[in-house]
């Protein structure tokens, strides 16, 4: 296309002559030398030369008055008149405009013309100066109707997701005619009623009517119901009242679809009066919680009227008593005075109402809020007042910070003292946590529980910064900051905070640090972690770490996790990595975890794995029993029968029950679990269960149990009682009932 060519060529040097036309004396256009040879060159006459640098006068008019009425008529005079060659000129001069808004108006003028004159051109030109799709939706449209074949060929080239939302909008233009918004439609993978709904409520935006009488059109009901629904919620963001009045007209039937689709939230949002005077036009079991969303919006209007109009409603309607802290905030940013006295009028005092009312106070008079906060009777709402005007104050001006503060720091409770304290520092560590380090500084053992929220926060945003503070906070505050600051450190940066802890060894906090870093460090700084594992001198912290690492790992990664664990030097180290690794994979893929712990050696660590693949199967199907045979102990094949059959009995109590008799042969322990199945069933159904006293874990299971499995354990209150079991030998493999403790 030798003037799409063109236009792509001369965009080379589009900013010396973006320079050239803007002087305001212009001098005679200098020559274009395009560095491709392929493309041809522009040798206009004088006269022509003249002419168009006089057209391009009205472009750079336009950049200095956007608006200006004269400058807009002028622009499309010289548009108007251009022939294609004189278009693709000021292509060039519009698409060197600097305001963006501009240029994207000046573009579409031309690109218009463009497509009256040749559409092909107008499209590929388009592409070249790279315009949002809606912009190449008329373009597309006029060359479908001077050469369908050429244009629908150039429309399936696109890209997604260009191509959909382009092809969407030509759809809405064209949508009266049918075969060739099948041909359209056949270019996309989309699914074709998703977008020819979505292209109607497109067309609504500036064609209500005409979308609406072209969805219910659609043969198909769903298509049309859903097309019609689309179309009415897009109208009702324009025109409500046309939208209501076109409902009154409906039936019930469909009146309730309407409802249920969701129109008239779009109405309440828009016009939440004209919702609640149509009120008798929606369903019963619809009403009460669009009234409720309609006041609410209104609220945030007009609060006096939703206040009104909130005394109105009936009592018992769902959400009712969560609208009027809603009114009170409002009412109180428009009429501080006026709100406050409403609220203190309340008989009986309504819940949360003043503590909305000051929280609204706040936003312009912190200090008086604080004061009325102070005096509210009830704890929890004088609790709640006062920390949304911290929050508040915060939030409009961090300089309040220190004067409120010292008000707190005044309070004689103490407990709501550093409660107060600590939500108004991790407020101000958000938005100014430079502040909040220096009131920590100056005010040293003031906030114990917030110094380490504060670095943590702090340190994720600027980790490098965070720790640079830790040599100014001394005392009590030093270690919680640096365990701050390393837990988010690791998260941002692993491997900074890797040689960032590594300067800190030999402090007397380095093994906090290490475990800290070790929780949250990404386990692809393999070497670095291992050693960092190994500096750490306390053996809790080692195994913990290596559990967090392992089971972080294993999410991401599960087969490398196995191999690093595997290959663990130290015992305990294995034991713990091993433990994490395979309990986080066999409840992700318990085939590939079965088949890796099967290959370690049998012992209490893969007992405990085994019993977690059992569970994990029990979640959506019947246990497997084949795992029972390769736990190495009696005790740990009645803790995998009793966790397995628990999860079971979540949902198939029966079945649970089943699955137990038939895999625990001694008498005693096999009633012991039954009677755990039964709670669990208990509570599935909402039947307080029996108390149970007693039991343990044995060992190697309770720290490898499923999260779902210690969650039913510690909901039903139930363990695995301390009765010995007999060992039996390993049945035959069929049938599996046999096997394990089942019986022969």
């Amino acid at each position: 296309m030798p003037r799409a060519a063109v236009i792509l060529a001369i965009g080379i040097v589009l900013g010396a002559a973006g320079a050239i036309y803007i002087q305001a004396s212009r001098s005679p256009a200098p020559s274009i030398e395009v560095p491709d040879a392929s493309a041809p060159r522009i040798s206009p006459s004088p006269a022509a030369t003249r002419r168009i640098e006089l057209d391009a006068n009205v472009v750079d008019a336009l950049g200095v008055r956007p608006r200006g009425t004269a400058e807009r008529a002028a622009f499309y005079a010289v548009v108007a008149r251009a022939d294609a060659r004189g278009v693709e000129s000021l292509l060039i001069v519009a698409r060197a405009l600097a305001d963006r808004n501009v240029r994207a108006f000046a573009l579409d003028v031309l690109l218009a013309r463009y497509a009256e004159l040749d559409p092909s051109e107008a499209v590929a030109a388009a592409k070249e100066l790279d315009v949002p799709s809606a912009s190449l939706v008329p373009l597309y449209r006029t060359w479908l109707a001077s050469s369908p074949e050429a244009a629908l060929s150039s429309l399936g080239a696109l890209e997604d997701p260009k191509k959909t939302e382009v092809a969407t909008g030509v759809v809405a233009l064209v949508s009266d005619d049918d075969a060739l918004v099948a041909r359209v439609i056949a270019l996309l993978p989309a699914q074709p009623r998703a977008l020819y709904v979505n292209a109607l409520g497109e067309l609504a935006r500036t064609s209500p009517a005409e979308a609406l009488a072209r969805a219910g059109k659609i043969s198909d009901a769903a298509q049309r119901k859903d097309a019609v629904n689309r179309v009415l919620s897009m109208w009702a963001r324009s025109d409500p009242r046309a939208v209501a009045d076109y409902l009154a007209g409906l039936d019930v039937k469909a009146q309730r679809d309407a409802a249920r689709s969701g129109v008239w939230q779009q109405i309440a949002m828009t016009a939440p009066e004209l919702a609640l005077e149509r009120a008798e036009l929606m369903p019963q079991e619809l009403r009460g919680q669009i009234q409720v969303a309609a006041i609410q919006t209104l609220a945030q209007r007009d609060p006096k009227a939703a206040l009104a109009r909130f005394e109105q409603m009936p009592q018992g309607v769902v959400g009712r008593n969560g609208i009027l802290p809603i009114i009170a905030r409002s009412y109180a940013t428009r009429d501080p005075d006026g709100a406050l006295a409403w609220a203190r009028a309340q008989q009986p005092p309504q819940p949360g109402v003043m503590a909305a009312v000051i929280s609204g106070l706040a936003d312009k008079d912190p200090a008086h809020a604080f004061d009325l906060a102070s005096e509210i009777a009830s704890p929890a709402e004088q609790t709640q007042a006062l920390q949304s005007v911290m929050n508040m104050s915060i939030m409009r001006d961090p300089a309040s910070m220190g004067p409120l503060l010292d008000r707190v720091l005044a309070m004689p409770n103490s407990a709501q003292r550093q409660m107060l304290v600590q939500v108004a520092l991790n407020s101000l560590a958000q938005s100014d946590p430079d502040k909040a380090v220096d009131w920590l500084i100056a005010n040293p053992g003031q906030a114990p529980n917030a110094v380490q929220q504060v670095a943590s926060t702090f340190a994720r945003n600027d980790p490098a910064r965070a720790a640079s503070y830790s040599s100014r906070l001394t005392g009590d505050s030093r270690v919680p900051w640096l365990r701050g600051v390393a837990s988010s450190y690791a998260q941002v940066d692993s491997r900074g905070a890797l040689e960032w802890v590594e300067q800190q060894r030999g402090t007397p906090e380095y093994d906090e640090l290490a475990f800290a870093v070790l929780q949250s460090a990404s386990p692809q700084d393999l070497a670095a972690t291992t050693r960092l594992i190994e500096s750490i001198g306390r053996e809790d912290y080692q195994r913990m770490g290596i559990q967090s690492l392992g089971t972080r790992w294993a999410n991401t990664d599960p087969a490398a996790a196995a191999n690093w664990a595997t290959n663990l030097r130290d015992p305990a180290q294995r034991t713990a990595a091993v433990q994490a690794v395979g309990s986080t994979w066999a409840n992700q893929n318990p085939p590939a975890a079965k088949e890796w712990v099967l290959s370690q050696p049998s012992g209490p660590v893969r007992d405990g794995i085994l019993l977690t693949l059992m569970s994990a199967s029990a979640r959506f199907g019947p246990p497997d029993t084949s795992l029972l045979a390769d736990i190495s102990t009696d005790q740990s094949r009645v803790a995998a029968v009793q966790t397995a059959a628990m999860t079971m009995a979540q949902r198939d109590a029966d079945g649970a029950r089943s699955f137990v008799e038939s895999n625990v042969a001694d008498s005693t322990e096999r009633e012991r679990v039954l009677s755990m199945v039964s709670q669990v069933a208990s509570r599935r159904m909402g039947v307080p269960p029996a108390p149970y006293v007693g039991g343990f874990f044995p060992p190697g299971i309770a720290p490898t149990m499923s999260t779902g499995v210690s969650q039913a354990v510690i909901a039903t209150g139930v363990g695995l009682s301390s009765t010995t079991v007999q060992r039996t030998a390993p049945a035959p493999a069929s049938p599996p009932a046999a096997r394990g403790t089942g019986r022969p």
